[in-house]
């Protein structure tokens, strides 16, 4: 049996000289993603920051702080965490504290976005998580998050019904994965944390309590 986290490494090694898109030319680092493998939830956030491109790992610097603060008392050894786009956007690599506030509004084109679709997909598949978080608009539109319209389980609560679901080609042709996904606000909407009671960061904890009650009634069913 092929060892996971050794299958990933390689492709990882494979994909330091990808230039499939501009952002190639800007980076650093490509980032790796981090945690064990397999994991029973798998977090992607949209892109790179400054700080993860000069690492060239995922969740580095105060944007990994924060996702430890979303996942509250859950076991990060559970998780996985990598992002939609493994090079950071120009305007990421070159950030000063002048465009820090404006990079909230960074969208990476689509182009770039579906360069590094088939290296999430392989994550995807080595991770073989029970459900993924998905961290700002340009993970879930990577991820192409939508309503699910498939049978449903006999038992429907409240978490299951704020699930979106995302399908990938499964490795056996005609087969298709379908995987839960939850959507919170992204790293940067995260750190401005005006409102602690009520504001995204909290909604991101909530959002993540269920999401894990949930993964263990699926365990617990298996």
């Amino acid at each position: 049996m092929i060892d996971p986290t050794k299958q990933l490494q390689t492709l990882q090694e494979e994909w330091d000289d990808c230039t499939a898109c501009s952002f190639s030319e800007y980076r650093t680092n490509v980032c790796r993603g981090i945690g064990k493998l397999p994991a029973d939830l798998l977090l992607v956030q949209s892109y790179p920051s400054a700080e993860d491109d000069r690492q060239g790992a995922t969740l580095c610097g105060e944007e990994g702080s924060i996702i430890v603060d979303m996942m509250g008392d859950h076991d990060l050894n559970a998780v996985y965490a990598t992002s939609a786009l493994l090079c950071a956007p120009y305007v990421t690599v070159r950030e000063t504290e002048e465009k820090a506030a404006h990079l909230a509004t960074v969208k990476p084109p689509i182009a770039a976005l579906r360069a590094c679709l088939p290296k999430l997909q392989q994550q995807i598949y080595l991770v073989d998580p029970f459900a993924i978080v998905a961290i700002g608009k340009p993970a879930m539109d990577a991820l192409g998050a939508r309503t699910y319209t498939g049978k449903r389980p006999r038992k429907v609560t409240d978490a299951y019904e704020k699930i979106l679901y995302t399908e990938i080609p499964g490795k056996t042709e005609g087969v298709t994965l379908t995987y839960p996904v939850v959507a919170v606000g992204s790293t940067e909407i995260l750190l401005n944390n005006a409102y602690p009671d009520k504001g995204p960061l909290a909604l991101a904890k909530q959002a993540i309590d269920e999401l894990v009650e949930y993964i263990e009634w699926i365990k617990e069913y298996q």
